[in-house]
């Protein structure tokens, strides 16, 4: 079974029978990927609707069939939120706070949405990375820096949320969502108010942070669920407690959350994570430690800023072209002046050596 068979299979199983669980929390993590504007409001004291009412409004503005939201946001993101509306689990949830904030000047993609229990308690999604080449810009500023604009802004809405509603709240988000649900509670100024965080193959985090008083206040309420190949969690440092599942795609494509096999009313447990994702962890760390940070981030800025120059917009654009895509920009990168080049390229062949080393299978 995965994620939209639990979803669908588990429609009439109220939460006061059955408690919203880690699965529950992927479902809602995938509802801030959809555009949500018209349909949930941004306020968090205004314009409450169910989660049922909310479906309703987006059916109509779909039109009709929509088109996937991307190449790594899959199809069943949307059904999982359409099957929501008559479903006697789902549909009496509030749902309000929906923010989407798209900034090329700060290197930002962000999207959120809180979901209220009937017990007054929150639930806070956080989406990872879309489909644009700022979003996935903004991931590799976190994996080989550790630090991005989304983190701020992230404390800023739960802060502001806190301010508005009582109640204790719930963490949720995948991918860099991931890493924002751990990152914003932390650094909240209600932290107190924390029921449980649910990182779903979030990106690590640096050390300086991992080693804080203001994690330690809320690690034993963190829990990370990631595929037993990933490579997303295995960029930086992760938080100690976590789970690995088994997702049915391979090498990279593990990071499919709808393709992760639910058993009951959890993720299939395997005893850890493959060593291909240990030894890429251990690799990718070494390239980091013995790589200066502004080298990192000129080698990022010069990527994007070659992909970008070339016409692409989305990490579809590039996938569609593929064959092309990589060879043009190392191209790109030899005509960089002599002083550029040397210091980034060794950085850049060295990052795709060891993706496609680990990670380099077919789906």
């Amino acid at each position: 079974m995965y994620l939209m068979d639990y979803v669908r299979a588990n429609a009439r199983v109220t939460s006061a029978v059955e408690p919203y669980n880690e699965v529950d929390m992927l479902a809602f993590a995938s509802l801030p990927y959809l555009a949500l504007e018209g349909a949930v409001g941004t306020g968090f004291t205004k314009e409450d609707r169910s989660i049922g009412e909310a479906v309703a409004l987006y059916r109509v503005k779909l039109h009709g069939d929509p088109n996937p939201p991307g190449l790594f946001i899959p199809r069943d993101f949307i059904d999982i939120f359409l099957s929501m509306e008559d479903a006697p689990r789902y549909r009496d949830l509030k749902i309000y706070g929906y923010r989407y904030k798209w900034s090329l000047e700060d290197e930002e993609q962000f999207s959120a949405v809180t979901l209220e229990t009937p017990d007054g308690d929150m639930i806070v999604a956080i989406a990872g990375t879309d489909d644009t080449l700022l979003g996935w810009k903004e991931d590799l500023n976190l994996a080989v820096n550790g630090h991005i604009a989304g983190q701020k802004t992230s404390v800023d809405y739960l802060n502001e949320l806190l301010g508005k509603r009582s109640g204790r709240f719930t963490m949720c988000g995948f991918s860099k969502g991931g890493h924002l649900a751990v990152y914003a509670p932390a650094m909240c100024d209600a932290p107190e108010r924390l029921k449980a965080v649910y990182d779903f193959d979030g990106p690590g985090f640096r050390d300086d942070f991992l080693s804080s008083e203001r994690y330690a206040s809320i690690a034993d309420r963190c829990l990370l669920i990631a595929p037993r190949y990933s490579a997303v969690s295995r960029m930086l440092n992760n938080i100690d407690n976590y789970v690995v599942t088994r997702g049915t795609r391979r090498g990279l494509y593990q990071h499919y959350s709808n393709r992760w096999i639910v058993e009951g009313n959890r993720f299939l447990r395997e005893p850890d994570f493959a060593e291909g994702a240990k030894q890429f962890h251990e690799a990718f760390m070494t390239i980091l430690s013995e790589t200066p940070e502004d080298v990192r981030r000129l080698s990022m800025d010069t990527v994007f800023r070659v992909a970008s120059e070339s016409g692409y917009q989305s990490l579809t654009d590039i996938w569609r072209q593929r064959n092309k895509t990589v060879p043009h920009i190392i191209g790109a990168i030899f005509k960089l002046p002599k002083e550029q080049r040397d210091l980034v390229f060794p950085f850049v062949i060295r990052m795709l050596r060891i993706t496609t080393t680990y990670y380099g299978v077919k789906r």
